[in-house]
């Protein structure tokens, strides 16, 4: 069977160009011809039968500007079914022919019907927003003019280069990320988003799959390294200056094959495009954003505060910048630990911390019976906060305790169970978030689980006023340390 481009029925495919089946002996052999290097497939395994009739269903569709689709299905069951990225049989318009050579013959007979062949099911895929990837700041590798982050962002900037940040974290096929999108550009420069090969990803250095917004058209790239595997275009792009709601991932289709999900404002893009090549499934995927000459930025789709996640490594380095009181913390490698028999040890990082910044850090105490031990966010860097006012976080007999002081006022104190065990160690996220021009929420896990998760305090003090970050204990033994790498 055979799709020419040619009606002339002496004029075979590899003449004029087009699509033939061949039924050879012991296989079955498909054959594309056109602008494009195709290799025949053959199927070894699949052989038609002399003197059998069979129930064929034999169809080519175009499925994007440089793309086709042919599909042969054989008493129902499918023998092929290829894409072939070749702009010549995507865009040339075919005549069905039949034939045989040598002492072979084969008749066609209509089938009584009309055969609509059913669509492939659409790959399932799940939906993940960007929120804690963008809390994640440390785990980015960030490239050329590199990016910055706000709480609940990434902008790449640049006036005339490259601005290029990506996640550490590989994607897995199947995940369609949803997030808001916004650029600033003048003609002529372009920004977007990638799945790409490393995570500081260049697509035609590096390999991977972008999407690019330039002045009248999106354009998507499929390189492998430096080599294009599919770059095609659809109008139209977006505007400078607006904000976008973005769906974009990666599906496998196949054991070689992908699909590109993408939408804009609900709206798909390039919903056809299929890439058959086997790196797209089996090298791992870095999601990222950059711009070349323009401000593009990236942000999460739910609803704030939002915030940043940012260890302690660097600040339990930084000794000589702490403020020291009472009975003084001590500083091993990593670790700060304030210890005292029944008084007071407190120690405070003397630079001020962002509202939206959450400190990660292991938490561990020995702590008996009637005493308490803790971490603040306080007015000054050695505090008390019923002296000097701010947050403080402490952990008594049987539950844990949040305090909010205005100096030596109570604006909320409150408690929730259970406490820390004494000698265990605990991974601990703590913040302050800003909620509104005069509310803060409290953002505190321990080992995953929230505390004070509804707990706001309308106050615009703890708005204005500059925080520091802390330990103290009060007749027991407190340690944070680094956390262990994400």
């Amino acid at each position: 069977m055979i799709w020419t481009f040619d009606s002339n029925v002496t004029n075979l495919t590899w003449n004029s160009g087009g699509v033939m089946v061949a039924f050879e002996h012991g296989q079955t052999v498909l054959y594309a011809y056109g602008d494009a290097q195709n290799v025949p497939v053959a199927k070894s395994d699949l052989a038609l039968e002399d003197g059998r009739t069979y129930d064929m269903t034999f169809s080519v569709c175009q499925i994007s500007a440089n793309q086709l689709r042919v599909v042969l299905k054989v008493d129902g069951e499918e023998w092929f079914n290829e894409v072939y990225t070749d702009a010549m049989l995507a865009n040339t318009a075919g005549y069905f022919n039949v034939g045989a050579c040598r002492d072979a013959s084969a008749t066609i007979e209509k089938t009584g019907k009309v055969v609509v062949p059913e669509p492939d099911p659409e790959p399932g895929y799940k939906v993940v927003d960007v929120t804690d990837m963008l809390a994640d700041t440390a785990n980015w590798t960030l490239g050329y003019d590199a990016p910055t982050f706000a709480p609940g962002s990434i902008t790449a900037k640049t006036a005339d280069g490259f601005s290029i940040g990506g996640y550490n974290t590989p994607v897995e096929l199947g995940t369609v990320y949803r997030f808001k999108y916004k650029n600033v550009r003048a003609s002529g420069w372009y920004d977007g988003f990638y799945l790409g090969f490393k995570p500081a990803n260049i697509y035609w250095g590096d390999g991977g799959v972008q999407v690019d917004f330039n002045d009248d058209s999106t354009a998507v790239h499929f390189f492998n390294g430096s080599q294009a595997v599919l770059e095609t275009a659809q109008s139209p792009s977006i505007e400078s200056g607006k904000e976008y709601e973005i769906e974009f991932g990666l599906l496998k289709t196949g054991d070689d094959t992908v699909k590109l999900h993408l939408t804009i404002n609900g709206t798909p893009y390039f919903e056809n495009v299929e890439v058959k090549n086997s790196v797209f499934v089996t090298t791992p995927l870095y999601f990222g954003i950059f711009s070349r000459g323009s401000e593009a930025t990236i942000s999460t789709m739910e609803d704030g505060p939002h915030y940043m996640l940012v260890d302690v490594t660097k600040m339990l380095a930084d000794t000589s910048n702490w403020t020291l009181g009472y009975d003084a913390p001590t500083f091993a490698e990593g670790s700060i630990t304030a210890k005292t028999a029944d008084g007071f040890s407190i120690g405070g990082y003397n630079t001020p911390v962002e509202l939206g910044t959450v400190y990660r850090f292991k938490y561990k105490n020995v702590r008996a019976t009637g005493w308490y031990d803790g971490f603040y966010l306080g007015f000054k860097p050695a505090n008390i906060y019923w002296g000097d006012g701010g947050v403080q976080v402490d952990f008594n007999d049987d539950s844990t305790v949040l305090h909010c002081f205005n100096g030596s006022q109570a604006v909320l104190e409150t408690t929730q169970s259970p406490s820390i065990e004494s000698g265990k160690e605990y991974e601990i996220e703590f913040g302050l978030l800003k909620a509104g021009d005069d509310t803060v929420k409290v953002h505190l896990k321990i080992n995953g689980t929230p505390y004070f998760a509804d707990v706001e305090v309308k106050n615009s003090v703890f708005v204005t006023t500059p925080l520091y970050f802390g330990i103290f204990s009060r007749g027991s033994e407190a340690t944070i340390s680094k956390p262990d790498a994400k």
